[in-house]
């Protein structure tokens, strides 16, 4: 199977805010390297990713749901909000939300009934300028990161993002893989 790209950006020259990408379905799986994304690199907001589904959602073999402030942006990061009973992040995907413009990064908004499961992937929030980084909210029964997975809020130069966990029951954390904050220059993490 080949690879899929869905997106919404604010070009280099363009002034406005982008759309939002939104998919509602009862499964959804995004599989070989897919990207959902939405990002800023003119004059304007990125729009949301919002995915909504009954079931699962599933990311496998270096599948990206990314958000991103270019550059020479002038905008906010759009946010990644995701609502479902089961989540798994798989096999070198990752969903994240950064900033390298003037603009603040999005946040991951994860809204999880059941489980989220995370096997060699990770949970990205990143500011490599001097915009804030944003934050990782998640709400679930439980999480598990397996086999070097990472839930990571960074910032190099400005506060670090927050990483804020809801669980029922446990986060199970097994074979090299972190949750982390780091902020740059002094700066405290989140």
């Amino acid at each position: 199977e080949n690879s899929s790209d869905v997106n919404s950006t604010v070009g280099n020259a363009a002034e406005g805010d982008g759309g939002n990408v939104e998919i509602s379905a009862n499964i959804l799986e995004v599989n070989n390297e897919s990207l959902l994304s939405t990002g800023t690199f003119g004059s304007g907001n990125a729009g949301k990713v919002i995915i909504q589904t009954q079931s699962s959602v599933r990311f496998e073999n270096a599948s990206v749901v990314g958000s991103s402030v270019g550059f020479d942006a002038e905008g906010r990061g759009g946010n990644i909000e995701i609502s479902t009973n089961t989540l798994e992040v798989n096999n070198e995907s990752q969903l994240t939300a950064s900033t390298f413009g003037m603009g603040s990064a999005g946040n991951l908004l994860l809204q999880v009934g059941d489980q989220i499961l995370l096997d060699n992937s990770g949970l990205f929030v990143a500011s490599v300028s001097n915009s804030p980084a944003g934050n990782i909210e998640l709400t679930s029964g439980e999480v598990q990161l397996e086999n070097n997975s990472v839930l990571s809020a960074i910032s190099t130069t400005v506060d670090g993002g927050n990483l804020l966990l809801n669980l029922d029951t446990l986060v199970l954390l097994r074979d090299g893989s972190q949750i982390t904050a780091t902020a740059g220059s002094a700066q405290t993490g989140g």
